[in-house]
């Protein structure tokens, strides 16, 4: 019988384990039993003397016999090595009152070369995940999908170091999840990690790699974005259109809505009201379950946890008038846009741009924030005004450059790069590499999205910035 608690009959627990930190199990666990009256602060410096007497040990295992000490910055990291091993296998236990009787009963050394074990274990399982994972993975060119299961996955394999670094995840990974948890670190982040993107690939894998290849191309051109350069993740953009093609009434698993089929469903679903988005996305939810005829009762559970994040979405574009953002079709070339944002070039009023700016300021969300950026401003300078008074942050710069056609980004474009042009004749991708500094931080965002432009929007992008005259945009 394993170590671990369990039994059919739920025990109360003093301690209340919503209160633990993923991060720092074992210290938040001896807070809380202080608090409880199930540790004497005695007992709590005695458990961290013996905590440096295994760092001891570990210091001459580390520097092989030679020397009991090291600089403070790698004794800091060992002992924070020994504090994750003896966190990963006291949070095994359901009921936190258990691994309190541990610490205060068993020996701090062996409690931390249990946890060494579940750590080596967990290292094997990552192992066989990835041998499964590299055959079995989707056939996509999406750069950042690949580089994650060929480069980082493999890094952490070589670079992990059970005994000396437990805590350091020993890797970059690029490819994001759908649902991703950013509060552990070391083997338990691998191993969840590893977990999740198999059963993302599982998901995507129903509906067949060139279905999915197909639904990237028509969401890179509905972006304008060369979508293999993304970082973005399959799983949300099947999910997302299988789900609404279940709601339409349509297949889920031709993936991808025609453009009249969505034309037809945004109608309908901009009559939702707040409560009914939750309701409807739900219902759709256990009809596309049973569609798919998905019995794994881990893909079911991890469906219904991206649920939340959709349904506010939704919630979002709805508020903005922006449906179609978050429904990819198959859409003719002749029919995308062409028109620009700018429909004037009349700057707001003073008390318009301040209506404006309190509202995105209130505002949290990138892709929102966005939405309502693009559906008020009324002009170039109105959006240029926003940039320079440093009311966006981050990612929330590519989630609204990302909403700018050629021309928007060729007016950008002439702004951002006017001294430059004047002088210099090179392409504007050739151009733009050439930059290393920014006056302000909205440009060096900008710069870096351009960079991610496929060479038919680029050389799009620069034939209009040859038609655009600086002068007549009036920014003296």
């Amino acid at each position: 019988m394993s170590e671990k608690a369990s039994s059919e009959v739920k025990v109360l627990s003093k301690i209340n384990r919503k209160k633990l930190s993923k991060y720092h199990y074992t210290n938040s666990l001896m807070e809380e039993a202080v608090n409880e009256g199930m540790l004497s602060t005695l007992e709590v410096a005695n458990i961290q003397a013996k905590l440096l007497e295994c760092l001891s040990d570990v210091i001459m295992q580390k520097t092989k016999g030679e020397s009991t000490s090291l600089p403070v910055d790698e004794t800091t990291a060992l002992m924070a090595s020994l504090v994750y091993t003896l966190d990963v296998y006291l949070e095994q236990f359901d009921n936190p009152d258990d691994a309190i009787k541990l610490l205060k009963e068993e020996a701090i050394d062996q409690l931390i070369h249990k946890g060494t074990m579940m750590i080596s274990d967990q290292y094997d399982e990552i192992k066989e995940m990835y041998l499964y994972l590299v055959k079995n993975k989707l056939e996509v060119p999406l750069d950042c999908y690949h580089s994650t299961i060929d480069v980082a996955v493999p890094t952490f394999l070589k670079s992990y170091n059970i005994v000396f670094a437990a805590h350091v995840t020993a890797t970059t990974i690029d490819y994001p999840l759908a649902k991703d948890d950013w509060d552990v670190c070391g083997v338990k982040y691998m191993y969840t990690y590893m977990k999740r993107i198999i059963l993302e690939t599982h998901f995507c894998k129903m509906f067949g790699d060139q279905k999915v290849i197909k639904l990237l191309e028509c969401f890179g051109k509905a972006i304008n974005m060369d979508y293999k350069l993304e970082l973005l993740n399959i799983f949300e953009l099947v999910v997302n259109n299988a789900l609404f093609l279940q709601i339409a009434g349509k297949d889920p698993l031709n993936l991808i809505f025609e453009e009249e089929d969505r034309k037809v469903f945004v109608k309908s679903i901009k009559q939702w009201n707040q409560k009914e988005v939750s309701l409807y996305l739900k219902e759709g939810a256990d009809k596309l379950i049973q569609t798919l005829k998905i019995t794994d009762e881990e893909t079911v559970t991890y469906i219904y946890d991206y649920l939340p994040t959709l349904v506010k979405r939704t919630k979002n574009v709805l508020q903005n008038d922006s449906v179609e953002s978050i429904i990819v079709a198959n859409v003719k070339e002749e029919q995308k846009q062409k028109s620009s944002i700018f429909q004037s070039s009349e700057s707001m009023s003073s008390r318009e741009f301040q209506k404006l700016t309190d509202e995105i300021s209130d505002m949290y969300d990138a892709e929102e924030k966005a939405e309502y950026i693009i559906t008020h401003i009324q002009s170039i300078h109105d959006l240029v005004d926003i940039f320079n008074s440093d009311y966006l942050y981050g990612d929330e710069y590519d989630a609204l450059y990302s909403k700018f056609g050629d021309f928007e980004l060729a007016l950008l474009s002439r702004i951002v790069y006017y001294e430059e042009m004047r002088d210099n004749k090179d392409s504007l991708r050739k151009l733009i590499k050439s930059m290393d500094w920014f006056d302000y931080e909205w440009k060096e965002y900008f710069t870096s999205f351009m960079l991610k432009l496929s060479e038919e929007r680029m050389k799009s992008v620069e034939k209009l910035v040859e038609d655009i005259d600086y002068t007549q945009l009036n920014f003296e």
